[in-house]
């Protein structure tokens, strides 16, 4: 509560304010203070600080929300179907929203596997943003391929991830 951040040096004022000394950001968990001074700075700027004063509110943004769909999937292309077009049927209400389909190498990739991943390419229908179709160079398997699904490129980037049987 209250007491909890002005033990930290700040004041709640509805959002966070970082006051005075970064060295209390920087101490570590046995109580010893960092002696490298960019620390703090660092932390902040990661936290998508603007002015090591304040947290930027919805409102502070620049830049308008990116929304990203991603798709994980390998092989089970009717599903896949099923889930883009129910994706396409959805209210978006007027919000452009990018599409990702990030298709995961099979262990033995067979030619009719390659050209049913050119006709879905070739053929899909999505009238709500971009289409990116991503073919992994190698098998990552299904742990490997949603910790690489998405990494935000800013912190207004929002994204939604679905595995193909999803609908």
């Amino acid at each position: 509560g209250a007491h909890a951040l002005e033990d930290f040096g700040l004041k709640d004022y509805g959002f966070i304010s970082v006051n005075a000394s970064l060295s209390k950001l920087n101490d570590n968990a046995l109580g010893e203070a960092s002696t490298d001074s960019n620390v703090g700075a660092h932390a902040l700027e990661d936290l998508g600080l603007k002015d090591n004063k304040t947290l930027p509110l919805p409102s502070d943004y620049d830049s308008p929300q990116q929304f990203k769909i991603i798709i994980l999937t390998m092989n089970r292309f009717d599903s896949l179907k099923r889930l883009v077009q129910s994706l396409e049927r959805s209210d978006y209400l007027s919000d452009h929203v990018d599409i990702i389909v990030r298709f995961d190498l099979p262990r033995k990739p067979t030619p009719q596997w390659q050209k049913d991943v050119d006709f879905f390419r070739k053929n899909l229908v999505w009238t709500h943003g971009s289409t990116t179709v991503v073919v992994a160079k190698e098998n990552m398997g299904l742990r490997r391929a949603w910790l690489e699904a998405w990494k935000p490129t800013s912190h207004t980037e929002r994204a939604i991830i679905f595995e193909d049987d999803t609908e």
